[in-house]
């Protein structure tokens, strides 16, 4: 019986997991052709309407949607889905009537962005939205990993086709935006009409009595998420006000981009990582062990990837998405330091969840977002769209750089502990180093980079082969 759950769980784990990649695998394959039909004005739009709708959304439902998986019964979920609807539909209608007053005003402050062409679409997004993640809670509640799964990529292709045909009509920003609500609006009526089919919807007193149950989560819960979503969504809306629409758009790709292996390989191990720190708490030294090997795993990744990023981030970016965006490869570079350092940190966040210090972790969370948004409007102040985001990563690395102390710290580590083992692959990480920059003293463009590459390439292979060799003796 135990074999046959453990089975079902992995069957199912890969169902998920292979949704995700493919629809993510979508969203990559047409970013090349989005960046040729827009603009990068277009793209800043859409970046300050996403991050507008991410700000809207982690309040919209007052987090009611995270305890769908909690419900004990098919009742008591269908109860709660029903107030996390009703709280959309109200949070929306509010939202349409402000906007016939803000949106013209939002426009002006937002230097000329034009949002306000796109605004009008914020209340159906919001309702779309939250419905689409509360129905990915609810199947993943009752075990429908293959609609579940049949909704994202739905989702994600419809997205695609009609984001690129609003390019090729040269709708502007508003094709972006359409496109993505179609892609949610598509995976939420696929999902719906499978699971609800023949549902009755819940009496007043039932959802009232629902909304009573799970209280918490608007208490405790909706704060801690609204302090995330002000700390990753702020910078583009505080950006947008002080440059330029195409400024924007560089900031929106390069996030995107820069954010991709962080999402996909960092959910991955996180999702590893969380059970086996769970199944290890009971042993400190089997905890340490993991949580070290799980870092010098991410360093080893980590450092030949993002030297190559910021060494030929204009290059790539240029041959990708088009000449446009060769500026945006820039931005990728002053940024790269940030990114590579939440790169080996954020799979380990989890580990607050093992400890249960969830209070420190939101205390940290309000001090990072304060000061990475702090930091950057002092840069936005020089006038310097790059003095801008040298200040937001420097704030940034400087967070992550105390994160990651602090997940060494829970296991009772410290810097001195992991990087005493790490000091002859950074002697050798240098020598690698003053090899590429030599190559791009001494040649020219295109034989640098291909020898550049290569030698980080190997770099890379040479040190995974010690990494299992070492953990292959171990």
């Amino acid at each position: 019986m135990q074999r046959r759950i453990r089975g079902h769980f992995v069957r199912n784990v890969i169902t998920l997991s292979g949704a995700t990649a493919t629809a993510q695998f979508i969203t990559i394959l047409i970013s090349p052709v989005l960046t040729r039909v827009y603009s990068p004005a277009d793209f800043g739009v859409f970046g300050v309407f996403s991050a507008v709708l991410a700000l809207a959304g982690a309040a919209s439902s007052l987090r009611y949607e995270a305890a769908l998986p909690l419900c004990k019964d098919e009742r008591t979920s269908l109860s709660l889905l029903a107030v996390v609807g009703f709280l959309l539909l109200a949070f929306a209608g509010v939202t349409a009537v402000l906007l016939l007053f803000l949106d013209r005003a939002a426009g002006a402050w937002l230097q000329g962005l034009s949002i306000y062409s796109v605004l009008w679409l914020l209340p159906v997004a919001i309702l779309i939205f939250g419905m689409y993640q509360a129905l990915g809670l609810w199947l993943g509640r009752s075990q429908r990993f293959r609609l579940l799964s049949a909704s994202r990529i739905l989702s994600s292709g419809t997205q695609a086709i009609f984001q690129v045909m609003g390019g090729l009509l040269q709708l502007g920003a508003t094709g972006l935006v359409a496109g993505v609500i179609l892609g949610r609006l598509s995976g939420s009526i696929i999902g719906f009409a499978r699971s609800l089919t023949g549902a009755r919807l819940p009496a007043w007193r039932d959802l009232m009595g629902t909304a009573k149950q799970y209280k918490k989560f608007p208490v405790y819960y909706l704060w801690a998420s609204l302090v995330h979503a002000v700390g990753l969504q702020l910078p583009i809306i505080l950006f947008a006000s002080s440059f330029s629409a195409e400024l924007t758009g560089f900031y929106a790709l390069t996030m995107r981009v820069l954010g991709l292996p962080v999402l996909l390989l960092g959910e991955a191990v996180s999702r590893v990582f969380y059970p086996t720190a769970v199944e290890r708490l009971k042993h400190p030294e089997k905890l340490r062990s993991l949580v070290l090997n799980v870092l010098t795993t991410l360093l080893y990744v980590a450092v030949p990837v993002f030297l190559a990023v910021f060494f030929w981030a204009p290059e790539a970016f240029s041959f990708v998405f088009g000449e446009t965006w060769r500026d945006a490869g820039r931005f990728v570079q002053v940024l790269t330091i940030w990114f590579f350092l939440q790169f080996i940190s954020s799979p380990l966040s989890t580990l607050v969840l093992v400890k249960g210090r969830q209070r420190t972790q939101l205390i940290f969370s309000i001090c990072d977002a304060a000061f990475r948004i702090g930091m950057l409007w002092l840069g936005i102040l020089t006038g310097s769209a790059y003095w801008a985001l040298g200040a937001l990563a420097g704030a940034g690395a400087i967070s992550m750089a105390i994160y990651t102390g602090w997940m060494l710290r829970l296991v009772s580590l410290s810097y001195t502990d992991w990087l005493f083992n790490q000091v002859g692959y950074f002697v050798q990480g240098l020598i690698v180093l003053g090899l590429v920059v030599a190559l791009q003293v001494l040649l020219a463009p295109l034989p640098a980079m291909l020898g550049g590459m290569t030698i980080l390439g190997i770099f890379g292979a040479v040190s995974f082969t010690r990494l299992r060799f070492r953990a292959d003796v171990g």
